[in-house]
């Protein structure tokens, strides 16, 4: 039995709306690199030669590169879940084909195995 038309639409929304911010938040640490849509190359800020200067350069790129480390792999999960959108996939468990709850796919619409899978993959 597939999705209402409803649901999917809320989903998208809900995918667009995560893509979105992500890509904004990446946006303010860097630029895209390469064609891949989700890679990042985050900025080095230069605000001067002084030490202390030098050293929140240092303390600024660190955290930056910890948002990418953070905000890409979210941002992969979201255009992969797009895709599956697209390819009518979208809700089916990719180890037991089953369609995921839409409980699970509104608490977190990346979801990709369902509630009995993610159970098994957990232990």
């Amino acid at each position: 039995m597939a999705f209402d038309v409803t649901f999917l639409a809320e989903m998208r929304a809900q995918l667009d709306a995560a893509k979105a911010r992500l890509e904004q938040e990446l946006a303010k640490i860097g630029k895209r690199s390469g064609q891949d849509t989700a890679d990042f190359q985050t900025s080095w800020e230069n605000y001067g030669d002084k030490e202390e200067e030098n050293a929140a350069e240092v303390a600024a790129y660190s955290d930056s590169l910890g948002l990418e480390a953070t905000f890409e792999p979210e941002l992969r999960e979201v255009l992969e879940a797009l895709g599956r959108l697209d390819q009518g996939t979208y809700g089916l468990c990719r180890q037991c084909g089953n369609k995921i709850g839409e409980q699970r796919l509104r608490a977190r619409p990346m979801a990709t195995l369902c509630i009995e899978c993610q159970g098994k993959s957990d232990r």
